[in-house]
């Protein structure tokens, strides 16, 4: 499957990066141990240490609406940390999508039996994290993320009041070398030997070598390679298929049709030479003359 580098561009590998939707949902399946490497750097937490993590985690609200995320991950500590990459969204549509996801988290932290007055019971509600990778600078500022707090309050003595439920849009054009400038840079490169974080390279380093034959690949390289491409090349050859189908159909059909038109050109030159046979034998037809019209009385 995995062809030579004389394929140049034509080598559907170079595609592969872990910007890409697919590419990273399938990836986080396949190598759960990037998800700490990728919370650590969005999170600036390079000791950040994660208890449960799943993928494609389907997220139930209150009201019975779903949402799927991409990855759903829970810290030592019982933080709850949801993160979503996106190639191409908006700042109205991340507004309204950040609010969302940020509620719905916070009602999954919030147990039965907490009573909101007492103090011991709030410290037992974690702390949330609604996280958004984008694949450009959102709000163009340049900065390597942008954060939202849900709640806040408007006294000039405490002008801010930081609450459990936080969010973070990541600017995924931010390149400067840290943590998240590294991220980002590796999220976007197609070819393994200019990744820069260990934990990607080793994982998705033998996907993006293109000179690498398959039978290299250790077991989940090889699932995420056909993940990626075995159903596009299935489609395609049944897309090659169904065409060759039609156009063998058609081209019956046309034979068909040339058939029937030779048939009928034989039967006229049939009735062609047996009209001449007539000619020589009995000489030229009686011109036809119309009925005549019937007397009048």
């Amino acid at each position: 499957m995995v062809k030579n580098a004389s394929q140049n561009d034509r080598n559907p590998v170079r595609k592969i990066y872990l910007f890409q939707d697919v590419v990273f949902r399938r990836a986080v399946q396949l190598y759960p141990e990037l998800i700490p490497v990728i919370l650590q750097a969005v999170m600036e937490m390079p000791d950040l240490k994660i208890k449960v993590c799943r993928s494609q985690a389907d997220l139930m609200s209150l009201s019975g609406r779903s949402a799927i995320l991409d990855v759903l991950a829970q810290t030592s500590k019982g933080t709850r940390i949801a993160i979503e990459v996106h190639n191409s969204i908006c700042r109205s549509e991340i507004e309204l999508r950040a609010e969302f996801l940020s509620a719905m988290l916070t009602s999954h932290a919030v147990g039965k039996g907490i009573n909101f007055a007492r103090k011991r019971d709030r410290a037992r509600i974690p702390e949330q994290y609604v996280i958004f990778i984008c694949k450009r600078d959102l709000f163009g500022l340049g900065w390597p993320y942008y954060d939202a707090e849900r709640l806040w309050i408007n006294v000039p003595e405490d002008a801010c009041y930081h609450g459990k439920a936080h969010i973070r849009v990541i600017n995924g054009a931010y390149r400067a070398d840290d943590p998240i400038g590294r991220l980002m840079h590796d999220m976007h490169e197609r070819k393994a030997g200019k990744l820069l974080i260990p934990t990607i390279r080793d994982t998705l380093g033998q996907i993006l070598k293109i000179n690498d034959k398959e039978g290299s690949m250790d077991r989940e390289s090889k699932q995420l390679y056909n993940f990626l491409f075995a159903d596009k090349e299935k489609s395609l050859r049944a897309e090659i298929d169904a065409k060759d189908a039609a156009l063998n159909a058609q081209a019956a059909a046309l034979n068909a049709k040339d058939a029937a038109l030779n048939a009928k050109d034989a039967a006229l030159n049939a009735k062609d030479a047996e009209l001449n046979r007539y000619r020589a034998l009995f000489g030229a037809l009686p011109p036809q003359q119309p009925p005549a019209a019937p007397a009048q009385h």
